[in-house]
């Protein structure tokens, strides 16, 4: 009995001396932790060397075989501190998270591919000793991406002809991206604590790179005069939430009267009509048609039961609104006129949602048709967002609609986007005209949530900014830990010191209890 405790303790010491070496180099770096167990070892060496002396001489015997042991033990550690290595100075890692948090989104790597000139993030932090992890991790990400973006960190005041030239207040934190050198360069201030907030970071940073790499905002023109919802307002009772993602990625959202007016402003890349709930005018009507003669461009949304005016218009450019609502009590039997659908059509708009397979919400959505016939010449146009084949059209809807015979039904296009050359048109605006139709204006109040992507995919592709049609960083609905050093040190002493040390230490002690039977 007394050999076997004898054996048992020779073997903790030896461990224990062994990964004492672990906890000062790797696991902890505590001084304290790293002479308690060394001590602790050799104490137990000791007392199997007491209570065992033939095996210390035999051991004594067998030198040799230790020595080669040793030496292949450092040589397989070394081995894994230079594939470590290896690994670190490549930076390879991999997303294994369901929703991709510590990926880039589609639209982030789009604006870094697009980048033609170098962008630089300049991060005022007073008193700074070290970059939040954070920042780090997200400025490393994208810098990983783009060989164009750099980033750097500066004290306000330790340079302070620096914070006076970007104008940073005394005391506060502040973000800038930074374009071109002296008098050509650029600057715009990006909102720091959104950048240091997880969600919310990558979409704030990204919209500074579109927003820089402009050389101007596109002018975003929203009709007025029609009932149509307001861009300023409370959010349930105006289009605010979506004139904040349109600022966010570089349109300069204003409203417009025609009939005030009198003209399309010159500087419109496009006009928007958004749910107008009385019908447009003959002049205003006149007035779009010449602007989409000349090249301009449409953004459609329309209302439940209300007329619009450009019925002659739109049938140009091969587009029908359809008078009733769509029901799909097959697909929503509790909610007959909530649509919601995945199937889209071959179009670069929708490809990246259907790639995605995601789904899009229509609440109380007028169906359209793709006419054939009394269009333009040259007119190309494409279903972008279609129903499922068990849905059916209610002139007059009610809580139980049903395939009314007469009604039309099958699967249907909610969205159709239209184009035309206008090369040749006189004072042409583009060389294109594009009209785009959707059969429900609701979903503009719900940019920030379902239809998010959908609707600013619309905006992108009528004002022709491909490398805006993606799919945007999701709101990422995570729980988050915060760890402090001490916590982190702590942790890491557990995992990689204590744990395994336990580990090892109960299977020694069953394998010499065994071996001594």
């Amino acid at each position: 009995m007394g050999k076997l405790i004898g054996k048992i303790a020779g073997g903790l010491g030896l461990l224990f001396v062994a990964t004492s070496w672990v906890t000062l180099l790797v696991s902890g770096g505590s001084l304290v932790a790293f002479g308690a167990k060394l001590v602790l070892g050799v104490l137990l060496l000791v007392v199997w060397a007491v209570g065992d002396r033939e095996k210390v001489q035999n051991l004594a015997r067998s030198s040799l075989f230790v020595s080669s042991s040793v030496v292949m033990a450092v040589v397989f550690v070394a081995a894994l501190v230079a594939l470590n290595y290896i690994v670190a100075k490549k930076n390879k890692t991999w997303d294994l998270t369901s929703k991709k948090i510590f990926s880039l989104s589609a639209q982030t790597k789009n604006v870094l591919g697009g980048l033609k000139e170098p962008i630089k993030a300049v991060t005022f932090i007073p008193d700074f000793k070290g970059a939040p992890p954070q920042l780090e991790d997200l400025f490393g990400k994208y810098a990983q991406a783009s060989d164009k973006f750099t980033f750097e960190y500066k004290d306000p005041l330790q340079d302070p002809e620096a914070a006076k030239v970007f104008g940073v207040k005394q005391g506060q934190p502040a973000t800038y991206l930074v374009k071109g050198q002296g008098q050509a360069q650029v600057r715009i201030a990006i909102n720091v604590q959104k950048v240091a907030t997880p969600g919310l970071a990558e979409q704030e940073l990204t919209n500074g790179l579109s927003k820089i790499t402009l050389t101007k905002e596109t002018g975003v023109y929203f009709v007025t005069g029609h009932g149509e919802l307001p861009l300023d307002g409370p959010p349930n009772a105006s289009l605010s939430n979506l004139k904040r993602l349109l600022t966010e990625e570089g349109y300069a959202p204003t409203p417009v009267n025609l009939v005030q007016r009198g003209e399309v402003p010159i500087d419109a890349a496009l006009l928007v009509i958004a749910g107008p709930k009385q019908p447009l005018t003959e002049r205003e009507a006149y007035l779009v048609d010449q602007f989409l003669e000349a090249g301009g461009r449409l953004l459609y949304f329309a209302e439940q039961g209300a007329e619009m005016g450009l019925d002659a218009v739109l049938a140009k450019y091969a587009i029908q609104i359809d008078h009733g609502l769509v029901a799909d009590p097959r697909e929503q039997p509790d909610k007959p006129f909530t649509i919601v659908t995945a199937s889209y059509g071959e179009h670069e708009t929708v490809r990246p949602l259907a790639a995605e397979s995601a789904f899009t919400v229509f609440d109380t959505v007028r169906s359209l048709t793709q006419l054939r016939e009394g269009a333009l010449q040259g007119v190309s146009a494409v279903p972008l967002v279609l129903t499922s084949p068990s849905a059916v059209v209610k002139r007059a809807p009610d809580d139980q609609p049903k395939d009314v015979t007469g009604e039309k039904a099958g699967q249907m296009p909610l969205a159709i986007a239209s184009s035309r050359d206008t090369k040749s048109a006189q004072n042409k605006r583009s060389d294109e005209a594009r009209v785009l139709v959707v059969g429900d204006s609701d979903c503009l109040g719900r940019a920030l949530s379902y239809d998010r992507d959908l609707v600013l995919n619309f905006f992108a592709w009528a004002t022709q900014q491909g490398m805006k049609i993606t799919i945007r960083p999701p709101d990422r609905d995570i729980s988050t830990l915060d760890i402090t050093p001490e916590k982190f040190v702590s942790l890491r002493l557990m995992a990689m010191d204590v744990l395994p040390m336990l580990l090892m230490a109960v299977g020694l002690t069953i394998w010499l209890t065994r071996r001594a039977r």
